[in-house]
């Protein structure tokens, strides 16, 4: 699955922001981009794939 990557700025804000908040990076991004998605009428899947078989699982996500 594609992988986009971050700016190093971008990357170093969502650090600081992961310890300041006590919370995985993971969920900073999807907090932000989930919107965004909503927005801009690209909708959000329901099911994610896990990334060993791509096989759908459950919503939330385990590594959170």
């Amino acid at each position: 699955m594609y992988q986009p990557a971050l700016g190093p700025d971008q990357i170093r804000s969502l650090y600081l922001l992961k310890i300041e908040q006590s919370r995985p990076m993971r969920s900073l991004v999807r907090e932000a981009v989930d919107p965004y998605l909503r927005r801009h009428g690209a909708g959000l899947v329901e099911e994610k794939m896990t990334p060993c078989n791509l096989s759908p699982q459950a919503a939330s996500d385990p590594l959170d």
